[in-house]
């Protein structure tokens, strides 16, 4: 209630609004996470999104009200399925992107968010267009990850199934070729006790017998 009353009891010229908007929009998400009650969720949505349209270009806080409300566009899509909610999310992130410094250590996590968006928006409409774009994007964010970070397994998981993808749709060997490589990187940087190694094993047999 207190986030909600300092929203509303700030002068929208205040220089401190954006960032109550934003952790309104926060407060809401987690109220969202705990209870499933999706009116909290379409609340953060609300409450990120005027952070996002208030906020010049110029601020160097709006990548990440960008990149909240992409995720939280996310969450309602898988939710509801409902495809405008996915082209918003694709389009926020987007923005996010083209405004970050793309030297800032949470560039990866903009990527990768934007990728698996893209890779989601091909499986329900099969355009090619999202599918190569998720193949970069995703393909950057395992780049700039180091191979000591335990997230790189995953990330690298995530671009080998839209290479895969993109080897089912135009039989170009050179993506059958890269989601081999990329899972077998992922795997032998992933200790034998993890839970996502059978997985990993199980796509690259998958891809072995393409």
């Amino acid at each position: 209630m207190s986030l909600r009353q300092a929203v509303e009891l700030t002068d929208d010229t205040h220089p401190a609004k954006l960032a109550y908007f934003s952790n309104l929009g926060n407060s809401q998400l987690l109220h969202f996470q705990h209870l499933g009650d999706l009116s909290h969720l379409d609340e953060s949505i609300t409450s990120l999104r005027r952070a996002a349209k208030v906020a010049n270009d110029a601020n160097t806080d709006k990548p990440k009200y960008l990149l909240n409300l992409g995720y939280c566009q996310q969450v309602r899509f898988k939710w509801l399925g409902n495809m405008s909610d996915l082209n918003d999310s694709i389009l926020s992130l987007h923005k996010a992107i083209d405004l970050m410094d793309k030297t800032h250590p949470d560039n990866l996590l903009y990527l990768s968010n934007l990728g698996s968006s893209q890779q989601t928006h091909f499986e329900h409409l099969g355009k090619l267009s999202d599918l190569d774009d998720s193949i970069i994007h995703l393909s950057q964010a395992a780049q700039l990850i180091d191979d000591g970070h335990p997230d790189k397994p995953r990330h690298l998981s995530s671009a080998s199934i839209s290479q895969v993808f993109c080897f089912e749709c135009l039989s170009n060997i050179a993506d059958l070729d890269n989601s081999i490589t990329g899972l077998c990187e992922a795997i032998k940087l992933t200790n034998n006790t993890h839970p996502n190694k059978p997985g990993y094993l199980s796509n690259l047999g998958n891809s072995y017998l393409m």
